[in-house]
């Protein structure tokens, strides 16, 4: 598994958009005017070049001594999919911040996934803390800064304590097991090693939503 960081994904978008535009790849100058202009702060010609020499390590271009010397691996990347990722999410008290725009990317080999409309509907989380430690996934426990993915259109909650899920209450993010209660209301709880961590209980009426289920975990 590898991941795209912000920078990333700003180094590898400049790198298309110029050869679009321009039929060659950029000089440094070039590049470094034009992943500033999408956001970084880059000062030095050597931040260029170390930001490059990441996209070549993740295997997303290569590069050679001539001038313009950059090639975009397109036909690597065919066999991947990226999976946004939407912050960190605690595994116990909310108290993380629910984002709304991605961090990174996680690259993932698309032989993981079922079928195309599957992946292409999942985003992911990292997971912060230790309450869901005894907690399964396809096998998986999920431990402190793995992640997480989320399929947001899963619907079909059964509540009764299979289900992990991705919950944002008064706006703070946090996985839990979820259950439903005889009288119509909501328990999420913890499942874990560390006997500290409390269920949480909500009513119907409360300002929360289930944003997902979790599907998958990959392992930090």
């Amino acid at each position: 598994m590898e991941i795209l960081n912000k920078k990333q994904e700003i180094f590898l978008e400049a790198l298309k958009e110029f050869n679009a535009e321009n039929g060659r790849m950029p000089s440094i100058r070039e590049l470094k005017e034009l992943v500033n202009s999408k956001g970084l702060s880059l000062k030095s010609s050597r931040s260029i070049t170390l930001g490059l020499k990441e996209l070549e390590e993740l295997g997303y271009i290569k590069r050679n001594s001539k001038r313009y010397g950059i090639e975009i691996i397109e036909r690597q990347m065919e066999f991947f999919v990226n999976i946004p990722i939407f912050g960190m999410a605690n595994c116990g008290t909310p108290c993380m911040v629910a984002e709304n725009r991605p961090e990174g990317m996680l690259k993932i080999s698309k032989n993981r996934f079922s079928s195309v409309g599957k992946r292409k509907k999942l985003f992911a989380i990292q997971a912060a803390g230790s309450s869901l430690n005894l907690a399964k996934v396809a096998g998986k426990t999920i431990e402190n800064y793995d992640y997480l993915l989320i399929d947001p259109n899963y619907k079909s909650f059964k509540g009764d304590g299979s289900e992990i899920v991705l919950a944002i209450i008064d706006g703070l993010a946090t996985v839990k097991v979820l259950k439903y209660t005889d009288d119509g209301n909501i328990v999420l709880s913890p499942k874990s090693t560390e006997k500290f961590h409390q269920q949480i209980y909500l009513t119907r009426d409360d300002d929360f939503v289930i944003n997902g289920l979790v599907v998958e975990v990959m392992k930090s």
